[in-house]
């Protein structure tokens, strides 16, 4: 009967604690432009306003960059507009490919003019 107790008053507390603090939860990159020289990416994010963390690592064959979105409530700041977020890289991005490590798929950075 305790237990019974126990079980019903910590589960909504546990889903309450959940929604509020929010967790992070992947963001699709919808497309990246490289400035002319290679050095600049822009990424176009599935995120509306949202606190994104953006981590991305850089070896000899490719950039990986890994989006989320983190602190919101669930469903929100999501398919009603989208953010732009801008990495500078030390190297120009040249051969190398761009990798969403979310999906696991290249994406082609299409060139400013």
């Amino acid at each position: 009967m305790k237990l019974r107790v126990l079980l019903t008053v910590v589960a909504p507390v546990l889903t309450l604690t959940a929604l509020v603090s929010g967790c992070s939860s992947p963001v699709t990159i919808q497309e990246i432009s490289a400035s002319p020289d290679g050095t600049v990416l822009s990424l176009l994010l599935s995120a509306c306003n949202a606190d994104l963390v953006v981590d991305y690592s850089v070896d000899d064959d490719a950039v990986m960059i890994l989006v989320q979105e983190r602190g919101s409530f669930i469903g929100s700041g999501r398919d009603d507009c989208s953010d732009v977020y801008t990495i500078v890289l030390d190297e120009p991005l040249g051969d190398r490919i761009v990798i969403d490590e979310q999906t696991g798929q290249q994406i082609l950075p299409f060139v400013e003019p």
